[in-house]
């Protein structure tokens, strides 16, 4: 009995270092876990630190780029901008038409005038006609005035020899 006992004991003894070992096993297999665990986070952290130092740089480029645009004219100051540049075109065009009516009737006035005069109408049609005259003629004058104003030139450069034989 007393070996029935000691193969008791032995089996049991044998047991308990059995399962000490295999906790020791699970301890070790867990500890070894945990430690895969906090590696892969410290990559992660800082795998996660570059990807978010490359988000804000990111984001920084982004809002001085729309820094940038917001300094710059918008798309509703160029649409102004045309607007009012295509007014200003018609209103200069409008004024240049007015201009040349205005000039067309004084021109037809004058010629009616000289025509009047060819006729043979009268002599206060003469009169009219020396007054007709001499207002074209300042007017010419007053127009190289103006003309050589603005070209820095004197009025003879202006309308050239010809025009001041003419005169």
């Amino acid at each position: 009995m007393t070996d029935q006992v000691s193969g008791f004991a032995l089996a049991a003894e044998q047991a308990r270092l059995d399962r000490a070992a295999a906790a020791r096993a699970e301890r070790d297999e867990r500890r070894q876990a945990a430690h895969n665990e906090i590696e892969a986070l410290r990559q992660s952290r800082t795998a996660g630190a570059v990807l978010g130092e490359r988000a804000r740089a990111e984001r920084e480029a982004l809002e001085a780029l729309d820094a940038d645009a917001a300094q710059g004219p918008t798309v509703r100051d160029l649409r102004n901008q045309a607007h009012d540049a295509n007014h200003a075109a018609s209103l200069r065009a409008a004024r240049q038409q007015a201009v040349a009516d205005h000039h067309a009737r004084a021109n037809a006035a004058a010629a009616e005038l000289a025509e009047r005069f060819v006729a043979g109408r009268g002599p206060a049609w003469q009169h009219i006609a020396d007054q007709a005259f001499a207002a074209d003629q300042a007017r010419k004058r007053a127009h190289r005035a103006k003309q050589s104003m603005l070209l820095g030139k004197t009025p003879f450069e202006v309308a050239g020899p010809s025009a001041e034989a003419g005169e």
